[in-house]
């Protein structure tokens, strides 16, 4: 997932100076974190043996863990051709103080559940963590949908909250546009490794109608102005990758 753009699956920056400078900058925007697996189906596996064990880790996390989202994203249309991966599993806590229990009660009672999920799936290759900003989303988790995932460097001089303030303005201006999406902005964090960017720019849709959209608003609607124009300045950003999200299990929150 060196270049994860949409998964699933952040707690701290990619030191903790990301963190501190963009919460402390922006006391009104509340980072969470989430977590990412890059998994590769065992031979003779696939989706309908997953689902089955998502079934008993629902039945876990409703008893250890209710606080926690997850999803499953499934590639669509990528090229990350060293880090490909068959499904990841994108997972989010309200807080970080649920984050930290729950990786305890995983480490002392998810045993069972583990070996389940590693009958069906090599989840060894990747497994990291961010922090994730709202740029615009609804509070309830998003349920199925589209996903996409654009890796972003920073522009000499600029700063995570110049990457919040640019990614804000320009969701403003594409919503204005016609356009409907949820965004986040992923701030790397432990197990990210040593990436040759800033950030992610998540940017999720409900369906690919919706997707389909956006690209031709994008295209002949003005929004790659708007987006030179707000975001350029700012930061540069790769392509996007496009992975189908799935919905595991919503999480309640405070």
């Amino acid at each position: 997932m060196n270049r994860i753009v949409t998964v699933v699956t952040t707690l701290l920056a990619v030191s903790m100076y990301w963190m501190q400078s963009a919460v402390a900058q922006d006391a009104a925007q509340k980072a969470v974190p989430v977590e990412f697996f890059a998994c590769n189906f065992q031979d003779g596996k696939g989706m309908a043996d997953l689902d089955k064990v998502v079934d008993k880790f629902k039945a876990y996390a409703d008893q250890n863990d209710s606080g926690y989202t997850a999803w499953t994203l499934t590639p669509q249309f990528t090229n990350d051709r060293e880090d490909a991966f068959d499904v990841g599993w994108l997972g989010s806590w309200p807080d970080g103080n649920a984050f930290g229990k729950s990786q305890d009660n995983w480490m002392t009672k998810g045993g069972e559940v583990a070996k389940a999920f590693g009958a069906v799936v090599d989840c060894s290759n990747r497994h990291e963590m961010a922090s994730s900003m709202v740029i615009n989303a609804p509070k309830a988790p998003p349920g199925n949908g589209v996903v996409m995932f654009y890796a972003c460097s920073l522009g000499d001089g600029k700063n995570p909250n110049d990457a919040l303030a640019a990614a804000r303005k320009l969701s403003g201006a594409m919503t204005a546009l016609g356009t409907d999406a949820s965004s986040w902005l992923f701030f790397p964090g432990m197990g990210a490794g040593d990436i040759d960017f800033d950030f992610w720019r998540v940017v999720a849709f409900n369906n690919y109608t919706e997707l389909g959209a956006a690209v031709e608003t994008f295209l002949n609607g003005g929004g790659w102005q708007k987006s030179m124009e707000i975001m350029g300045p700012v930061a540069s950003c790769s392509s996007p990758g496009v992975y189908d999200a799935r919905l595991v299990r919503a999480g309640q929150r405070p």
